[in-house]
């Protein structure tokens, strides 16, 4: 044995730091068994909130009684939805402690899935049901929740979104005497249909998509000679016409209905022979275009 070595100090200090960290390996268990015991003390408390949740709120909806929460219908994302409204405690609430909503209680349904897991879970099929949400989203003032119908219907359904977007309507305005085409002003607009309104003498309806499209016109006038007409122009060549006989002054009115076929960027414009006055208003004239497929 050398001199000056303590064989019991070095043996005493590596038991102590042995025990020290056995100690320490146990006191990280002991957090870690303590961490694991306050989470699943708090997942059963959000359980139990959950089942015992405050402010049951019982909503009739059409035919069909629904109940939630207000926490549900309240929630953080949704605070400025139409049942922030709904249950303002500044309203009295109904004497019987149900709430009406007068709307479809089937798409309710998908309302009150979207508030309870803040998203849209369902694959909807049915074009119609979407259409529907979409509506009744924009009733309840939840744009996220119409945003993912939206997509759902454009993606599930492209040709369907399609044909109900492609529409336009024009109300007639004016036309400026004998032998000149209508004017007309924008009521439903679509980016795939466009006026362009230069003058009486070039009032033009443009299609930027091909297809078959409905083509929908009415004018209303007086005149005083017989034979006068109303024909539609595509492309400056004038496919379809209606007359009228009576010479009278009394007021008189010509349609077309028709399905056409169109090029993309088929100009359109309608056209009239002699008369003595237009009746320029949205009752009286209209130009609506559909594309059907």
């Amino acid at each position: 044995m050398e001199e000056g070595f303590d064989l019991r100090g070095s043996f005493g200090a590596q038991l102590q730091e042995l025990i020290d960290k056995a100690v320490s390996a146990k006191l990280q268990q002991l957090d870690a068994k303590e961490a694991n015991l306050e989470e699943r003390e708090k997942k059963l408390q959000h359980i139990m909130g959950n089942m015992h949740a405050k402010g049951r709120v019982n909503i009739q909806v059409g035919t069909r009684l629904f109940s939630t929460t207000a926490d549900i219908l309240l929630s953080e994302a949704n605070k400025d939805s139409y049942f922030s409204g709904l249950l303002n405690k500044e309203f009295a609430e109904p004497q019987d402690g149900v709430y009406f909503i007068a709307r479809d209680p089937n798409i309710f349904e998908y309302v009150l899935e979207y508030l309870i897991y803040g998203r849209l879970v369902s694959r909807i099929n049915d074009t119609n049901v979407l259409e529907k949400l979409v509506i009744d989203a924009d009733f309840y003032l939840l744009p996220m929740l119409k945003a993912s119908a939206m997509k759902q219907l454009e993606e599930d359904h492209p040709q369907q979104q399609s044909k109900a977007k492609t529409f336009a309507k024009f109300d007639g305005v004016a036309i400026a005497g004998s032998g000149h085409y209508w004017q007309w002003s924008a009521k439903i607009t679509h980016r795939d249909i466009t006026l362009s309104t230069h003058s009486y003498n070039n009032d033009t309806v443009t299609v930027s998509k091909a297809g078959k499209y409905l083509v929908l016109i009415r004018t209303t006038f007086t005149n005083s000679l017989n034979g006068v007409y109303m024909s539609l122009y595509i492309n400056g060549a004038d496919v379809a016409r209606c007359y009228n006989c009576f010479n009278s002054n009394y007021q008189a009115s010509t349609q077309i209905n028709e399905v056409f076929e169109l090029p993309a960027g088929a100009k359109l414009q309608v056209y009239q022979t002699y008369n003595n006055g237009a009746q320029a208003g949205p009752r009286d004239n209209q130009f609506s275009i559909l594309l059907l497929e």
